[in-house]
């Protein structure tokens, strides 16, 4: 009997040193992990979407061979996971070939538009699928408003002036949809960079803008967008917004060719074999300097930056002679501005 229970406890040592095996697991089905961020943006006739695609499967391992993402259109509330509509596909890729995993898709819904379904807006899904097409479920829904884009605006045109680049457009009418919209356009500028900035947003009818706030001799592209705000049936909520195709980009390098105003209230004062002159400075922000002028001669050799400047050069002037001077502005760009009016002085005899 002793020695039974001395083996017994043998036995029982022995298994619990050698660890006991747990539960059987069910092999791993690989399945990747649902999409959620899908986002939507509309331009036109075509809609942009994008994604994070997963990089590990719903037991939390890594992707390990070639899958699918499928791209997925409905015209219900959801397209789900049976995607009754495909819009089309990109490849899945192993996580360790692929370290962005954000992806792209461009769908055309132009056929869409036109056929003029009655309903108001489609859906998208993304659905990411292993090799053997099992999947995990669908992405987040994103909807998608079926109403059609404003046409681009026709023959944008820029005139440059001294204080702006004034642009000019025909903007093209909204067609008939059946949403609630609103119309209104864009005007964006492009620098070196090629990075469009948005300037204004004008009412649909608009057909010029002045853009105050460019800087001479920089390049820029210029193109208007006209925007189609869906709103609720009674007006109160803003359901979607999307842009329509750019116009053809204007591109326009300013040149300043323009010179600065006369400088105005010149006084010219005689005082001990000189010549003071003074007067109010220039409001334009490229002024560079001044010329002065007695009769034709310049009496400056580079511009004068303040409004004032000593006439010292009388050496030769007959006593009671009547002076007359005259002050240009100079810009930056070098450009002079007409004279100002003459500014006289009578040099006193002894």
């Amino acid at each position: 009997m002793k020695l039974r229970l001395a083996l017994f406890s043998l036995t029982i040592w022995g298994l619990v040193g050698c660890g006991t095996p747990g539960a059987p697991q069910p092999p791993s089905l690989h399945l990747p992990q649902p999409i959620t961020d899908l986002k939507a943006v509309r331009k036109g006739d075509k809609v942009y979407l994008s994604w994070t695609a997963p990089a590990e499967t719903t037991d939390g391992e890594g992707i390990r061979s070639e899958g699918t993402v499928l791209v997925c259109r409905a015209l219900q509330t959801q397209a789900g996971a049976n995607c009754r509509d495909k819009a089309g596909q990109v490849p899945l890729l192993p996580t360790n070939t692929q370290a962005n995993r954000r992806q792209t898709f461009v769908d055309d819904v132009a056929p869409l538009i036109a056929a003029n379904d009655p309903r108001d807006f489609f859906t998208y899904n993304v659905i990411a699928a292993n090799g053997r097409g099992k999947t995990a479920g669908a992405s987040n829904p994103v909807a998608v408003f079926l109403g059609p884009s404003v046409p681009p605006a026709k023959e944008v045109r820029g005139e440059v002036h001294p204080d702006a680049v004034l642009l000019t457009w025909t903007p093209q009418a909204a067609p008939a949809n059946r949403l609630n919209a609103q119309f209104a356009q864009r005007v964006y500028r492009a620098g070196e960079s090629g990075e469009p900035v948005l300037l204004a947003t004008l009412a649909s009818g608009d057909t010029t803008y002045k853009d105050t706030t460019f800087t001479w001799e920089k390049p820029y592209t210029y193109t208007v967008v006209a925007v189609t705000k869906v709103l609720s049936r009674d007006g109160s909520k803003t359901l979607d917004e999307f842009e329509g195709e750019a116009s053809a980009p204007l591109q326009i390098t300013p040149h300043d060719t323009f010179p600065p105003a006369a400088p105005q209230g010149v006084q010219a004062v005689y005082s001990s074999g000189f010549v003071d002159l003074a007067w109010r400075p220039n409001t334009e922000s490229d002024i560079a300097g001044y010329n002065v002028y007695r009769d034709s001669q310049k009496l400056n050799d580079k511009p004068v930056g303040a409004s004032a400047f000593r006439d010292d050069k009388l050496q030769g002037v007959v006593p009671g002679t009547e002076l007359t001077y005259f002050v240009t502005a100079v810009d930056t760009q070098g450009n002079e501005s007409e004279r100002s009016e003459p500014a006289t002085e009578r040099v006193p005899k002894p």
